[in-house]
């Protein structure tokens, strides 16, 4: 419903009630540098530890927030603990921290996942033995490079719109995404070899273990649907396992029917690598 500033009901929801939603809890701990990162922890009845799904935000510059988000209480519904951080790069802070990115993305974001993933491990919440890592556009990069850069953390792997070769990405996105390339990292793929290398998922696409799903846009011009197929090639030259659903649109979908089916194909995909019953 809708109610006015004196609370009066103006609008009322002709639909059967709003299900209670699963609340976030705060918790903060160090990461390897010794500086203090926030983020949320989310979990389903019964006794931990709980098999988790690390739900890695997009941007990077945006953060995870106390509010309502309809792939989280589905994760959790389902049965998964979720953990989300607000790594290095993301908003919410001050600028240092928003910028921390330049010239050195996705190891920093990394570090401080695994050590948001460490803590709620030490706590007793998570089952370190069953981990899935999960994010969307940036947050689906993260997925896919922590994936081959850590596979002993993982037990399911989910891509959605992401960049699966970073290179082939530069070339293939719209002109306002490659600038950001160039302003954020301090050049393209031919000036920076090493870096672009270094910071590629395909680079450590052999090294991947945990089944992996990926999500992509057929008109994607953010995170081009090309560069995400050279991924999935990839791991299925090799015979490992991989789903891949194209669905008819660009970066994100506002069609609500396919996005339920991309929640289906997300909880399908972990009931079959990593049940949490």
């Amino acid at each position: 419903m809708i109610r006015d500033l004196e609370g009066r009901e103006v609008l009322a929801l002709d639909s059967d009630p709003v299900p209670p939603g699963w609340p976030y809890v705060p918790i903060t701990f160090e990461n390897p540098d010794g500086e203090e990162i926030h983020g949320f922890v989310v979990t389903p009845r019964g006794d931990p530890p709980f098999p988790a799904v690390v739900h890695v935000h997009g941007g990077p510059n945006w953060h995870d927030r106390d509010e309502f988000e309809p792939e989280v209480q589905a994760f959790v519904d389902a049965g998964y603990a979720v953990l989300m951080v607000n790594y290095r790069g993301s908003t919410g802070r001050d600028t240092a921290f928003r910028e921390r990115l330049r010239g050195d993305i996705g190891f920093p974001e990394s570090a401080d996942i695994l050590a948001g993933l460490d803590h709620v491990v030490a706590q007793g919440i998570v089952d370190a033995d069953r981990v899935a890592i999960e994010g969307w556009s940036w947050g689906g990069y993260l997925a896919l490079l922590n994936a081959g850069l850590h596979p002993d953390r993982w037990r399911a792997a989910i891509g959605g719109i992401p960049v699966g070769d970073y290179v082939a990405a530069h070339y293939e996105c719209a002109p306002p995404l490659r600038a950001w390339d160039l302003a954020t990292l301090g050049g393209g793929p031919m000036e920076l070899p090493e870096l672009f290398r270094e910071r590629n998922p395909m680079t450590y696409v052999d090294a991947v273990t945990a089944p992996v799903l990926l999500i992509a846009g057929e008109h994607d011009s953010r995170c081009p649907l090309g560069q995400v197929m050279v991924y999935a090639h990839a791991l299925r030259a090799r015979r490992h396992p991989v789903e891949v659903h194209v669905y008819a649109a660009g970066h994100h979908t506002n069609d609500v029917a396919e996005l339920i089916l991309h929640m289906e194909l997300m909880l399908g995909f972990l009931e079959r690598t990593m049940p949490a019953g």
